[in-house]
């Protein structure tokens, strides 16, 4: 059978599929009956469209009983049905856009000349864009194809006088062209941080050269994306992020849900660069309460497991158990995708139990699964080094340690060099916090029963590697191994 066909037909809720039911069966949109058959007989496998009665062979022999199977023929009338899917799934799509809907209607009006219905209309869309709260890239997308149409009818009219709306189809390509290059720039800068690509940042310079003085910065959600620009090349600037955060509060309603989430994200990334470690845990909990307040982290009620794994993170660091706890169990039949889910949950209940110093069950937790997804595989290595720490399995944590690096130097070409040089950091300062404590007999049995270091030059080797992690930029676990060499002190 046509694979893709079935596919296409697996990925429709029963909802859609009996609204798929009248789209098949009406004359107005399919007039062959042989479809209608096929759709009928292919229809009686649902919702799986998987069985061995669902063959080439017995789908030919139910719509010709008397003739010989024509593979070809098959395949003529599954490539035509697949066709009739796909314009239903588009006649869908358009029904559910009312946007897409009046401009088509717009221009139906235009073209056919019929001025009144186009003035009525187009006065309408005028009035709704208006009183519009959200100005997204969207609403400017709508604003320019408005102003384009209205260009084109005063055209078909053109007297030779006056600006016949170019002034305003200009203003209105401008600022759809600053806000959308604004974005994908940010988007571009952003996916460099965590993927290997380089990219061409056409532009960049003269958008921001040019917005320094331009009337366009009061379009708030071009200010925004310039900010955030300004932000993602100026890392350590936190007047950046303090205005960034101000606009967002500000404007929070001329954005969408899913957009106001992909803001604050470049928030949650400044975070690091711009706060030292007590401050960071404390500024990115802040941000993702706000956010679970204004219940724009969730996805049609569920939530990104990497979503999850971050708020669950930053609440352990900030010791927040309880409130971590009931986030873990409430959350925990929300994380998306599926495939995830178990992983998410186990590994972040592992982290719990390791925070409130249960590191067996943590440790049973953590060798009990095994991970799909590369993060979760390293985080989970450095929960599982953290825990021999804890437990003082020293030879055991030597050679994990040796396996991790050679595990992360695998990783190199898979992930972003800031991400393996932020495992690095991890393990190389654990290893040489490891050295120092290993010294002598004296310092591994203060070491062991977990008193504090008295030799001198062990001391000051410490203080030596807690400036030295200090300094370091934000890596994977920096506060817990600032904790540990402060127990040493």
């Amino acid at each position: 059978m046509h694979h893709k066909l079935q596919e296409l037909l697996r990925s429709l809720p029963e909802k859609e599929l009996n609204r798929l039911d009248q789209f098949i069966f009406s004359s107005f949109f399919n007039e062959n009956e042989r479809l209608t058959a096929l759709y009928s007989y292919i229809r009686s496998f649902a919702p799986h469209f998987s069985a061995p009665a669902l063959s080439a062979e017995l789908a030919f022999q139910h719509l010709f009983p008397n003739e010989e199977f024509d593979q070809d023929l098959l395949h003529k009338l599954n490539s035509q049905l697949f066709k009739l899917v796909e314009n239903f799934i588009a006649h869908r799509q358009l029904d559910q856009d009312s946007a897409a809907k009046d401009i088509q209607l717009l221009r139906f009006y235009n073209r056919t000349l019929l001025p009144k219905h186009f003035t009525g209309t187009l006065n309408r869309l005028d009035k709704l864009q208006k009183q519009a709260q959200e100005q997204s890239l969207s609403y400017f997308q709508q604003q320019l194809e408005l102003e384009t149409i209205r260009a084109e009818f005063l055209s078909q009219n053109d007297t030779r006088t006056g600006d016949i709306n170019l002034q305003a189809l200009n203003q209105s390509l401008d600022a759809y062209f600053l806000l959308a290059k604004l974005m994908y720039l940010n988007s571009m800068l952003a996916r460099q941080k965590i993927a290997r690509v380089n990219y061409d940042f056409t532009w960049m310079e003269e958008i921001l050269q040019y917005l320094e003085r331009s009337e366009y910065r009061r379009i708030p959600a071009i200010e925004i994306y310039r900010e955030i620009l300004l932000l993602q090349i100026n890392p350590g600037k936190k007047e950046y992020y303090i205005q960034l955060k101000e606009l967002l509060s500000a404007h929070f309603q001329c954005f969408p849900t899913h957009e106001l989430r992909s803001l604050y994200i470049y928030l949650e990334n400044a975070v690091k660069h711009l706060f030292p470690v007590e401050a960071y845990f404390q500024e990115l909990f802040e941000l993702y309460k706000m956010q679970l307040d204004a219940n724009i982290l969730h996805e049609n009620g569920y939530l990104p497991h990497t979503v999850f794994k971050n708020i669950v993170s930053v609440a352990l660091s900030l010791q927040a158990f309880e409130w971590a706890a009931q986030f873990i169990e409430s959350n925990r039949y929300k994380i998306i995708p599926e495939d995830y889910r178990e992983d998410a949950y186990i590994q972040n209940l592992a982290g719990l139990h390791f925070f409130r110093g249960e590191y067996d069950r943590a440790q049973v937790l953590l060798l009990q699964s095994n991970p799909i997804d590369i993060y979760y595989k390293l985080s989970q290595k450095i929960l599982l080094a953290e825990i021999y720490f804890e437990k003082r399995e020293l030879e055991v944590l030597e050679n994990f340690l040796n396996t991790f690096t050679k595990f992360i130097f695998d990783q190199q070409a898979k992930i972003a060099s800031e991400k393996i040089a932020s495992y690095r950091q991890f393990v190389n300062f654990l290893k040489k916090l490891l050295r120092i404590l290993n010294a002598t007999p004296e310092t591994i049995e203060a070491f062991e029963k977990k008193t504090f270091q008295t030799d001198s030059s062990v001391l000051q080797s410490l203080k030596k590697l807690q400036k030295q992690i200090e300094k370091a930029p934000m890596f994977y676990s920096k506060k817990w191994l600032l904790n540990k060499i402060k127990e040493q002190l």
